[in-house]
C-alpha cells in the first residue's frame, strides 16, 4: 500500500518538474516584450530613384494591405527633412517627388507605417540631384557650315555630331519673313537642319539641351547663344560686270565669263580686245557694300602672261589700288589685303606691249554676315 502512493508522488513531481522546465523559458522571453509582440509592416520594395534639376523622384513598391502611408527621411544642409507620403491606393506603387535639393549626392531612407503606428524596417537610397553646375558644363552643338536660299527664303545649317549620347537635341528660335519670333527643336541625332521662311539680317539663338542620364525627370539646357552666321564668300560670283572690250566682239568672250564660277577651260573665259598698248579692265558690281579681303584669279596659260596688273576698289567716288604687281605671272594667284569697304571692284592691266588679257575666273571675297 506505502509503495503505491510513493510511486504516484514520484510521478507528480516529474510532471510539475517538466512543466516548470518548460515555462521558464517562455516567461524570460516575455519580459522582453511587455508592450506584446512587435509587428513590422511590409518595407518599400523595387525601390527606383530618378534624378533632376534640384529635385529627384521616388518610387517604390509595396502590396500590404495594412500599410496606409511612408515616411521618407533625408539631410539637407545638416538639417534632417521629413515628408510624409500616403499609400497610392489604386495600386502598389507609391511615387514622390522630393524637391528643394541641393546638388549633391541625396541619401534618403524609407520608412512604411499602418494606422497603429507600427514602422517596417527602414530602406535606404541615394541619387544625385543635378543643378546650375551640371548645367554650366554644358556645350552648344558646334555649327560646321550653312548655307542661304534666298530663293526660298531657307537656311540650311549643318552641325558637327553630338558631343555625347546625353545630348537630346537642338532648339532654334529666329524671326520668319513675317516678323514672326519661331522655335523649333531637332533632335541629337540630326545633323543638317531646314529653318523655313528665314528673315536675313535676324539673329538666329541655340540651345542644346541634355539629360544627365536616360531617367532623369528634366531636360537640362545651355543658356541661349547667338549663332554666327558668317562664312567668307565670293562676292564676284555671277554678279554684273562691264569691260573695256572683249575678242572679236563675240560675247563668247565677254567679261561675264569670268564671274562664272568656272575656273578653267576655253568656253568660259574673258578674252579681251586683241590691241596692244591700250588698258584693259573688268568692272564688277557688288550689287552691296561689302568689306573685302582678298582675291583670287585663274589666268589661261599662254603667250600673254599678263605680269602688270592693278587691282581696284570703288573708295569715295575713284578708284583706289589696293593690290599691284609689276612682275606676277602665276597663273593661280590668290592674296590677302587690308580689308576695304566697296560696292565694286576693278581689275585693271595698263598699257604695255603684249598685254591682251585671258582670264578663267577673279574671285573677291569677303566675310559677310547674314
Amino acid at each position: 500500500m506505502n509503495t503505491r502512493i510513493k510511486i504516484k508522488w514520484y510521478h507528480t513531481i516529474a510532471v510539475c518538474c517538466i512543466l516548470f522546465a518548460h515555462c521558464t523559458p517562455y516567461d524570460e522571453y516575455k519580459n522582453f516584450m511587455p508592450n506584446g509582440e512587435i509587428i513590422y509592416p511590409q518595407k518599400a520594395a523595387s525601390v527606383k530613384t530618378y534624378p533632376g534639376k534640384n529635385r529627384i523622384q521616388l518610387e517604390w513598391v509595396i502590396s500590404d494591405p495594412k500599410v496606409t502611408h511612408c515616411k521618407v527621411l533625408y539631410e539637407q544642409g545638416g538639417i534632417q527633412n521629413e515628408t510624409t507620403v500616403q499609400k497610392n491606393m489604386d495600386n502598389d506603387t507609391t511615387r514622390v517627388v522630393i524637391s528643394n535639393l541641393e546638388e549633391t549626392l541625396c541619401k534618403f531612407k524609407i520608412i512604411s507605417y499602418d494606422d497603429f503606428g507600427h514602422a517596417s524596417i527602414p530602406v535606404e537610397v541615394d541619387e544625385l540631384a543635378y543643378g546650375v553646375n551640371y548645367e554650366q558644363t554644358l556645350l552648344n552643338r558646334t555649327l560646321k557650315g550653312f548655307e542661304v536660299d534666298d530663293s526660298r527664303d531657307e537656311l540650311i545649317l549643318e552641325w558637327y555630331d553630338a558631343v555625347d549620347d546625353t545630348e537630346t537635341g537642338i532648339e532654334l528660335t529666329y524671326t520668319d519673313i513675317n516678323g514672326v519670333a519661331q522655335t523649333v527643336f531637332f533632335a541629337s541625332s540630326e545633323t543638317t537642319t531646314t529653318l523655313p521662311d528665314f528673315k536675313l539680317g535676324e539673329p538666329l539663338h541655340i540651345s542644346t539641351t541634355y539629360k544627365p542620364v536616360p531617367t532623369a525627370i528634366d531636360v537640362f539646357s545651355t543658356d541661349p547663344t547667338k549663332v554666327d552666321l558668317a562664312k567668307t564668300v565670293n562676292v564676284a560670283l555671277n554678279k554684273p560686270v562691264k569691260q573695256s572690250g572683249y575678242a572679236l566682239n563675240d560675247p563668247q568672250y565677254a567679261g561675264g565669263k569670268a564671274v562664272d564660277g568656272m575656273t578653267a577651260g576655253n568656253n568660259s573665259r574673258w578674252i579681251s580686245d586683241m590691241t596692244h598698248f591700250n588698258e584693259h579692265w573688268i568692272e564688277i558690281d557688288l550689287q552691296d557694300d561689302y568689306s573685302i579681303f582678298a582675291l583670287r584669279l585663274f589666268r589661261q596659260s599662254n603667250v600673254q602672261s599678263m605680269p602688270m596688273w592693278r587691282f581696284q576698289a570703288w573708295v569715295d567716288g575713284e578708284w583706289v589700288t589696293v593690290v599691284s604687281h609689276d612682275n606676277n605671272t602665276a597663273l593661280t594667284h590668290y592674296e590677302e589685303f587690308e580689308s576695304v569697304t566697296t560696292n565694286k571692284v576693278r581689275w585693271y592691266i595698263p598699257p604695255y606691249d603684249d598685254n591682251t588679257v585671258r582670264l578663267f575666273e577673279i574671285e573677291v571675297y569677303s566675310n559677310v554676315v547674314y
